[in-house]
């Protein structure tokens, strides 16, 4: 199963966020991917969100079990409700 978020989904989803946040700077959007769904690359994801000091919402445009693995790599990391994960 491939973990990989690029695309035009990403994409729609991350204008669409742009422009419901209105320009209001509530926003600080950062596109990244996910290469794969390694607990390792999930963890090194989740501990470069961790270095980032406002994100706080992961909004994942990518397979349920893309959100599956960010969730259990953030327990091992202990940042179980450190990040909300919305996605589908």
């Amino acid at each position: 199963m491939d973990g990989r978020t690029d695309g035009q989904m990403t994409y729609c989803g991350i204008t669409a966020l742009r422009v419901a946040s209105g320009g209001k700077n509530k926003t600080s959007s950062d596109t990244r991917s996910v290469p794969g769904l390694e607990m390792t690359v999930l963890l090194q994801v989740i501990d470069n969100l961790n270095k980032t000091r406002r994100a706080r919402v992961v909004v994942c445009f990518c397979e349920g079990m893309t959100i599956r693995g960010l969730v259990m790599a953030a327990r091992r990391r202990n940042l179980d409700g450190h990040f909300m994960f919305i996605g589908r």
